[in-house]
């Protein structure tokens, strides 16, 4: 063999090696471009999934105590019985054993949405809800547990309202807990809100319960004592308030006001699984509001606390930049990890005696879903892997067109 016959040999094995070495490549880099893919989806089914999670509980501590059997009458809204027409109003029809509560005009200090600047025309943006009933079986969501759940809603307006019970023939001085589960619903726009399924643009809806140990029905009274205000927008969240019984009464309530900037349409509050019970022993007082009027906030009996609540948007950062306290201050007061997410409506304290803290603490999960936090840390970082598989395969595909089209172009017979 002559020598260039055996370079032309060489350049020939040479190229086909290349060629199929150029061919194993692009299939590892699509096994790497679909694995990613996968986890990729799989992230995004999993978030799906843990959407459902319960929120963090809102209010007195629960499960500290030993307590008695339900005092509430109809406590799941499952009853059959009739449900009457509140006041001789249509609209407003309420389970056995509840009765509704609303403003019929907006309160002095309530901002104005953009789309009605006159504080005269209080029909343009506020409005008595309807109370109605919902079932599981068309609205499984919106039913914590059982067959029924209670709904109030207003239509492109903002409310006040509720529900309330009274009990009677509690012990004199009986610590009493109340707890119920609450959800709700905000929409703007209907195409982007899954059928009833997400919220698209959530405000805020000033969700608390409360307890007037006197037995009074008056949800604007100063004998109520409330629980710290909370969001629940399109997921399960218990809220608690606790106590004393003063005259063998108790009267327990549920309310809402829904609140916004410019028009949402749907401003829907679910309510499910309600307790009233005695605790054994005696807990801590819980905080009693002070303020008159409906905005009302949780205010600390004991002189020197400072507490903020939490807005839209904020983070233990920004909140403690603006307060002058430090990171670790606000972390500690408020038995909180370095990192962990805070909701709007949450009470923080950010000054004062580290024995008074905040009521919120973390409920159930199930055993092995991550939060939402660390689903979407997970999504961003499948996402990014997703990525680069997506650029080793384009590059590998480009190397073996290139080895092809030289053959072809007879520089690799």
């Amino acid at each position: 063999m002559t020598q260039p016959e055996a370079s032309r040999r060489s350049d020939r094995i040479r190229c086909r090696m290349n060629t199929t070495r150029s061919i194993v490549f692009l299939l590892i880099g699509l096994s790497v471009l679909t694995a990613s893919a996968g986890q990729h989806a799989s992230a995004q089914v999993h978030y799906a999934e843990s959407a459902s999670d319960d929120l963090p509980a809102i209010g007195a501590a629960g499960g500290l105590a030993q307590a008695s059997p339900n005092l509430l009458a109809n406590p799941g809204f499952e009853d059959e019985g009739r449900w009457a027409y509140a006041e001789g109003v249509r609209e407003i029809r309420v389970p056995p054993g509840w009765f509704a509560f609303w403003r019929d005009a907006p309160p002095d200090d309530l901002p104005l949405p953009s789309n009605c600047p006159r504080r005269s025309d209080a029909g343009c943006y506020w409005a008595r809800p309807e109370f109605r009933e919902v079932r599981a079986a068309e609205f499984p969501n919106r039913v914590h547990s059982g067959m029924r759940a209670l709904k109030w809603f207003s239509y492109g307006r903002m409310h006040e309202a509720g529900v309330y019970q009274v009990v009677e023939e509690i012990p004199l001085d009986s610590r009493l807990r109340f707890s119920i589960w609450l959800q709700t619903w905000m929409c703007a726009n209907p195409s982007a809100c899954m059928g009833g399924k997400v919220s698209d643009a959530p405000a805020r809806m000033h969700l608390q319960v409360g307890i007037d140990p006197s037995g009074g029905i008056d949800p604007w009274s100063l004998e109520v004592i409330w629980s710290p205000e909370g969001e629940a927008f399109d997921h399960w969240r218990q809220f608690r308030v606790e106590a004393s019984s003063e005259t063998g009464l108790a009267t327990v309530f549920v309310r809402s006001r829904a609140e916004w900037d410019w028009a949402r349409m749907n401003n829907d509050v679910y309510v499910d699984d309600a307790v009233l019970e005695i605790l054994a022993p005696p807990t801590a007082t819980p905080v009693s509001n002070t303020l008159p009027g409906v905005r009302y906030a949780p205010t600390p009996e004991r002189k020197g606390v400072i507490t903020h609540t939490v807005e839209a948007g904020e983070t233990l950062g920004s909140i403690a930049l603006a307060y002058g306290v430090s990171l670790e201050q606000l972390v500690r007061l408020n038995r909180l990890s370095t990192g962990q997410a805070i909701l709007p409506g949450q009470v923080l304290v950010v000054n004062g005696p580290e024995t008074i803290l905040p009521t919120l603490e973390p409920t159930r999960q199930r055993a092995g879903t991550p939060s939402v936090d660390a689903t979407q840390h997970a999504a961003a970082s499948d996402g990014l892997a997703w990525g680069l598989g997506a650029l080793i395969a384009g590059a590998l595909a480009a190397w073996a067109i290139r080895t092809v089209k030289r053959r072809q172009a007879g520089r690799c017979d």
